[in-house]
């Protein structure tokens, strides 16, 4: 044996350790690509095209193309899918939108499920389109295959496993050479003091000086054992080094288990998350009329906890009912308010207006320039708010008959701290509602003059429907519409609203209790007959409330969930794609019946 050999065993080790990690990594990002692109098919494409059948099914069955092709613009903007095309259920086309989408022969698409274009493939995704159970058309998307975001997962992982094997790889080889050299150490000097065979071929009297010189060769092999017991150590410190890194990943991933683990059984308690959620709101809401609180800036904010200026989030807008918003917030205002009168003015073509704004943010920009209108008023008084569209745009106006405010102070609102009449005041309302508006391309503007009253002029432009805001509620003929809420009056307003249809064809039961509602529910569902189901939120019920109701019946295509408090339940509207509407147009929104 030499120092050559045990160096060789060690190269070749090594280079099948990082072999073997290399082959791991490369198989690894392999199977983390699959998983990205079937995520991204069955996350992305099936959920839109979830929305699409449910908004297309009764467009489709209605007649006409605008709604289609509008929907099918939308999803084209989405940059998820590069064409669409609907058919009717007699397969003629009907819509189609897309780049360059005349190139593709429509006919050819019933026998594809992919195709290539400009050197790209594309995945094609085929599914029919019902109506109540009848077929009412086939809609086809396209949308091009993640290849690019796989590579990158795949070249991450593998680069990862590149650098574990070379470490590896590195390791193994020092090992190999801490070992071979003491032992090639040892065995050079065995081989040099028995190679004349002197001493241990002699059978009779040895001399004093080979003595000496084999007491000099044990003790220079007990150094070498030394050196030796040195490297193995070494040896054993780096495999238990190994294994207490090995001990520390699996620890690691233990932690992320239990953490996934709480997770989702905060996920099955829904209300205790859906509370803390509303009453964060509400401490937001409550900040701003703090006055310390109030005048500081997001720069301020920023330096005192030490956060970098430039980072930037980008907001979540969304297609909202005006109306809704609007009258949701007057409707809270005038339950504390009763010396102050609040009425209506809507144009006919105003009251189905969409604009784009954050929910949540708006309310509260809302709910404050409301606020303002109250406190000018010293006593009694009124105000009014009116909405009209104009072509593209809607306008909302909010006018008070309070003390209003003179030219110097018009001229400077919108400014921070700006405030005029109010003790406490910060003008932090005012300045919040011209900064946002501005990220928003809202126009806003005030007409005030002093002891005449203030009028607040907010110009928006007008957006698409958002279904998660129904604007109307269509009830199909000859089905059943399910009321349930715990409150009796609710009941009878929707009694009122009902008699305005005059379709005998229509049967409505009304529940306050959700056992009861579940039985009708489910005699329905089972008999395949068409139905409606109108449900409040809060049922005050410890088991369940509207959303989980809704979920756990699989009522998300035939419910609307109506609520005093959209803001509490939109996140899960959201998720589980359930209408929501507000109290407050319970007695002003549209219904229809149709066929």
């Amino acid at each position: 044996m030499n120092e050559t050999s045990i160096v060789d065993y060690a190269q070749q080790t090594a280079n099948k350790l990082a072999l073997r990690f290399r082959a791991i990594g490369l198989f690894i990002g392999l199977i983390l690509a699959i998983v990205y692109s079937v995520y991204h098919h069955f996350s992305v494409a099936d959920t839109v095209l979830n929305v699409a059948k449910t908004n297309l099914a009764q467009s489709i069955q209605i007649g006409g193309t605008y709604y289609q092709a509008r929907l099918a613009n939308s999803m084209i903007k989405t940059d998820v899918f590069e064409h669409v095309w609907i058919f009717d259920s007699s397969n003629e086309l009907i819509i189609r939108e897309g780049n360059r989408i005349n190139n593709i022969k429509p006919s050819s698409l019933w026998e594809r499920k992919f195709y290539v274009k400009d050197f790209w493939p594309y995945t094609l995704i085929r599914s029919k389109i019902s109506y109540h159970g009848e077929h009412t058309g086939t809609l086809f998307v396209a949308y091009k295959l993640p290849l690019i975001r796989s590579f990158i997962i795949l070249s991450l992982i593998t680069t990862i496993f590149l650098m574990l094997s070379y470490y590896i790889k590195t390791r193994v080889l020092n090992m190999g050479q801490n070992i071979a050299s003491p032992v090639f150490a040892f065995m050079t000097t065995l081989e040099e003091s028995l190679k004349d065979n002197k001493f241990a071929n002699k059978k009779k009297g040895r001399s004093f000086e080979e003595l000496v010189k084999f007491e000099t060769w044990l003790r220079d092999f007990f150094v070498q054992a030394k050196k030796s017991e040195k490297v193995a150590r070494k040896a054993l410190a780096d495999a238990q080094t190994a294994k207490i890194a090995s001990q520390v990943r699996h620890d690691i991933q233990g932690a992320l288990m239990i953490a996934n683990s709480a997770l989702n059984n905060i996920n099955e308690h829904k209300d205790e998350v859906r509370i803390l959620r509303a009453s964060l709101d509400r401490v937001k809401s409550t900040m701003q009329d703090i006055p310390k609180i109030a005048n500081l800036d997001d720069d301020d904010i920023d330096s005192i906890i030490g956060r970098p200026k430039k980072v930037f989030r980008k907001e979540s807008l969304e297609s909202c009912h005006l109306l809704s918003i609007v009258t949701q917030v007057v409707s809270d205002l005038s339950l504390t308010n009763n010396k102050i009168n609040f009425s209506y003015d809507i144009s006919d073509d105003a009251d189905k207006s969409y604009i784009k704004v954050n929910y949540k943010r708006f309310e509260r920009i809302l709910l404050n320039l409301y606020k303002n209108s109250v406190e000018s008023i010293l006593d009694e008084g009124t105000i009014s708010t009116r909405i009209y569209s104009d072509n593209d745009f809607v306008t909302l106006e909010i006018e008070d008959n309070g003390k209003g405010m003179p030219k110097h102070v018009l001229e400077k609102l919108g400014q921070k701290g700006i405030s005029y009449g109010k003790e406490d005041g910060t003008g932090l309302g005012v300045y919040d509602a011209f900064e946002q508006f501005s990220k928003w391309n809202i126009g806003i503007k005030y007409e005030t003059t002093e002891d005449s009253g203030t009028i607040v002029k907010i110009k928006f432009e007008l957006v698409e429907e958002n279904p998660l805001f129904p604007a109307e509620i269509l009830i199909p003929e000859k089905s059943t519409v399910i009321v349930l809420d715990d409150d009796p009056s609710v009941h009878e307003s929707w009694k009122q609203r009902f008699k305005t249809l005059r379709d005998d064809s229509v049967t409505y039961k009304y529940f306050n209790h959700p056992d009861m509602a579940k039985k009708e529910l489910r005699s329905l569902l089972d008999n395949n007959k068409e139905f409606l189901f109108l449900g409040d939120y809060d049922l005050r019920n410890d088991k369940t409330d509207g959303v989980r109701f809704i979920k756990e019946n699989n009522l998300m295509e035939y419910s609307i969930l109506v609520t005093s408090s959209i803001d509490s339940v939109l996140d899960d509207c959201r998720q589980y794609k359930i209408p929501v509407i507000s109290k407050s147009i319970q007695s002003s929104i549209d219904i229809h019946t149709v066929s």
